[in-house]
């Protein structure tokens, strides 16, 4: 059941809104933004149960979709739906195929391959190799995701998918600040770098400041740390103890499969490979001495800038 109230039916002339759920992430965003939002626990056990799969947890979303806009139609609550897509058209297309909505446009001849969502390359790509022409459903195989799950991995960020929920503009909104809970996990001042060391220390650490309150996040970070950073733990107590302060890191992953219980995200049968890479905040005269030591490590690539964009 989708749960719609009888008891409160849409008036004539008012279109429901629907926000098919597209990823994991972006549906947790959307309930920490909107403190309104509640997730029946039925659908949340199911959903955690794909949260790294995002195939899957899309089709749970159409499946969904489809089911609320068949019962408004089916009991007339509504003279129409307005679909939401984010950027991205695959769930809601199929939305709009399994209800019956859907409309082929016969003036315009069908390519041999999936065509993108990206405006700029819809508008000029008609032309495949001849090798692929021969070859349409293969093409479409390698190619039908290419636009849909880039997740921020990977792809051209010209493209209309590229990014999360909270870059979007229906989104574009900050977390509603607690500030009596952020004093308590931040402290009401800062005298010297001890102050800020602790904060950074406890974040990492998992234990409680000097006033016995755990610090779950930062102010560049809403989520407690991530737990593949449990394998590079020690290197960032240590690092954050000689006030380097870290906001964002990751391990290096070589070959993990995609089902794996720490690294794992996508379909079944596939392998996570990325880069070890780390941020953080340091010292002027720290970053001095960096310079100085990290060409001896040619392999490894930097940026590095301070507040007004005027040094390195």
């Amino acid at each position: 059941s989708s749960g719609i109230n009888a008891e409160w039916p849409l008036r004539p002339g008012i279109v429901a809104g629907i926000l098919p759920i597209q990823n994991y992430d972006s549906l947790r965003k959307l309930k920490k933004l909107a403190s309104n939002v509640t997730i029946p626990k039925v659908l949340q056990s199911r959903l955690e149960e794909l949260k790294d799969d995002d195939e899957a947890i899309r089709d749970v979303g159409i499946e969904i979709s489809v089911n609320i806009i068949k019962e408004l139609f089916d009991r007339d609550l509504t003279s129409g739906v307005h679909i939401y897509t984010l950027n991205r058209e695959i769930g809601p297309k199929e939305v709009i195929k399994q209800v019956g909505l859907w409309a082929v446009d016969r003036s315009r001849r069908p390519f041999p391959w999936q065509v993108t969502a990206n405006d700029k390359r819809a508008t000029c790509e008609d032309v495949r190799p001849v090798y692929w022409a021969q070859r349409p459903k293969s093409y479409i195989t390698r190619t039908k995701q290419w636009d849909e799950f880039p997740n921020g991995r990977w792809g051209n960020a010209s493209n209309p998918a590229f990014g999360e929920l909270d870059d979007y503009h229906l989104f574009y909104m900050t977390k509603p600040l607690n500030i009596p809970r952020l004093r308590d996990m931040w402290g009401r001042e800062v005298r010297d770098l001890a102050d800020i060391r602790e904060i950074f220390l406890a974040f990492i650490t998992g234990k409680e400041n000097r006033h016995g309150h755990s610090v779950t996040e930062l102010p560049w970070n809403y989520d407690q740390l991530n737990p593949e950073s449990t394998l590079i733990k020690e290197q960032l107590v240590k690092l954050n103890t000689n006030n380097f302060f870290t906001v964002n890191s990751q391990p290096a992953v070589n070959a993990a499969k995609s089902n794996d219980q720490v690294f794992g995200w996508g379909p079944k049968n596939g392998y996570i490979y990325q880069k070890a890479y780390l941020e953080f905040f340091a010292s002027s005269s720290d970053t001095k001495v960096i310079l100085e030591q990290i060409n001896q490590y040619p392999v490894l690539s930097y940026t590095i800038a301070n507040k007004p964009g005027t040094d390195w």
